[in-house]
This record gives C-alpha cells, structure tokens and sequence, in this order.
C-alpha cells in the first residue's frame, strides 16, 4: 500500500510543472521569435533607464503569447475614438506589443508626476503638449502604438513598482513572479493583495473564460527558467 502511494505521489509531483512551451506550441515559439527579432531595439529601450532586461522580460513574454493567440481579435479604430471621447472608465483595450491599456498608461502618469525621483527621471518622456482631455488621450493612444514608448512605459512601471514595494527579501524567480503579477493583475493596490493573486489562474483568456487557464507568473517563470539564457542572449 506504501508503495503504490508513494507511486502515486511522484507520478503527481513529476508532472506538477506546466510545459508551457508544449501548451502554448507555435504561439511560445512565436512569442521567442518575437524577442530574439526584437532583441536590440527592446534591450537598448530598457537598458537607457536601467531597467534590467532578465526581470523584465519574463514578465512580458506571456503578453507576447496572447497577442499571437488574439491577434484577430485585437480592437478596432473605432474604440480608440470612443477612448478619446470618454476615457478608459468607460472602455479600456489593449494595445501594442505588449498590449497595454490605457488605464496602465494613466496610472504609470499619476505615479511619475507624484514621485519627484520619477519625475526627474521620466517627465520629458511623457510631456503633453496639448493639455486639453481629450488630446492627451489622442496622443497617449499613437504612444502605445510605439514600441519604444511601450518600453518607456514599462521601465517606469519597474521603477514604480520597485520604490513603492520593498522587494530586496526576494529571489530573482520570486521578484519575477511578484513584477508579473503586477503588470498583468495590477500595481495600484497593496503588497500583500498583490501576493495573494500570484497564482491565480486566468491566463490568457481572462476571468470570464471557463475552460483551462493558467497562471500569468508561472507562465513568466517558465519561460525564465527553460528559455530566457537560451533564446533572448
């Protein structure tokens, strides 16, 4: 009876990591190529901030995986024009490379203007030269749709998170987890509410879906952990 528990218990724990790579096939393979195509362009954008490359990008290949799953899907002009008009309370979609929402964009804009070590570091990056509502939504619009600016973004949201949490206890593989699940839960709430949603399950498909999904940090790690040295050096 020990035996055939024990038989049990590692069949179990042989099989507890995902392999993303067999799950997601063709759209991780693209995912890779993406970043190994891209290789010079995001490293420079990250390194002119200081942003450290082998954090961040594990946390954004995931995105780069739903972008190749959803990429028939991606939104139309017409809700960018209804974004401009009423703001992301009333519609926020994704979009870019790295498919980020209007809303993140506002919020890593708040964050800047109210940090003077932000401020100092990013203001001239995020200047609007039209200061009117409806302008600044207009342009904040083509800046996501720019690589680069994606990039600036991104770095500034590093920084955010990285002076508002104190992640200096913290492995490489844990800050991955935590950074990832800042970027695809969320960074406006608490360090603890943060931790408790690491290993929710809702990649890629969202909450709504209700067939399999995965969590966004394990899909992060991963990719770290098997492909990062390999594929993006």
């Amino acid at each position: 009876m020990k035996q055939f528990l024990f038989i049990i218990v590692f069949l179990f724990s042989s099989n507890s990591e995902n392999n993303f790579a067999k799950i997601f096939g063709d759209d991780y393979q693209d995912a890779i190529m993406y970043f190994k195509t891209n290789k010079n362009i995001i490293s420079k954008g990250l390194e002119q901030f200081d942003t450290p490359n082998s954090l961040i990008i594990p946390v954004l290949f995931p995105e780069r995986i739903r972008y190749s799953l959803i990429r028939d899907l991606i939104e139309t002009v017409s809700v960018e024009m209804i974004y401009v008009d009423f703001g992301s309370e009333y519609v926020d979609f994704s979009i870019g490379d790295f498919q980020l929402k209007p809303s993140f964009a506002e919020n890593v804009e708040k964050n800047i203007k109210e940090s003077t070590v932000l401020n100092t570091k990013y203001s001239k990056f995020l200047i609007y030269k039209n200061q009117e509502v409806k302008g600044k939504r207009k342009m904040r619009v083509k800046r996501l749709k720019s690589l680069n600016y994606q990039l600036i973004y991104i770095s500034a949201f590093y920084d955010i998170v990285s002076l508002k949490f104190n992640l200096n206890d913290k492995s490489k593989k844990e800050k991955i987890r935590f950074l990832s699940t800042c970027y695809n839960y969320g960074f406006t709430t608490t360090k603890l509410n943060i931790e408790k949603h690491i290993r929710d399950e809702y990649f890629p498909y969202g909450k709504i879906y209700k067939g399999k999904q995965y969590a966004y940090s394990e899909v992060s790690l991963y990719f770290y952990t098997n492909d990062y040295a390999l594929r993006t050096k």
